[in-house]
């Protein structure tokens, strides 16, 4: 799977599409102590849709950097040509 390490403004991911969201667990405290504690260790999967960033893994991770008050977070962008089905592997790697 193609794609680029990026920093990204979190404003420019959109929050509320859910499309490759695999799991229904949204409880982030636990996330919030091991973010706050050692940074994000695991960068989340994003891919551009319109005009903004959609998640493709990593969910939980961004909701609790947002409730953290970060407004940065390193991220992997995949290459906008990755067909769907790879799409839902990507989130299934965790």
């Amino acid at each position: 799977m193609n794609f680029k390490k990026k920093t990204v403004k979190l404003r420019c991911i959109d929050l509320k599409d859910d499309a490759c969201r695999i799991t229904t667990k949204a409880e982030t405290d636990d996330l919030v102590v091991s973010i706050n504690d050692l940074g994000v260790l695991n960068s989340p999967y994003l891919i551009k849709k319109n005009e903004n960033l959609i998640i493709v893994c990593g969910f939980r991770r961004i909701a609790a950097c947002k409730r953290l008050g970060m407004s940065d977070i390193a991220a992997r962008i995949l290459d906008p040509d990755t067909k769907k089905n790879r799409l839902r592997k990507a989130g299934d790697s965790r």
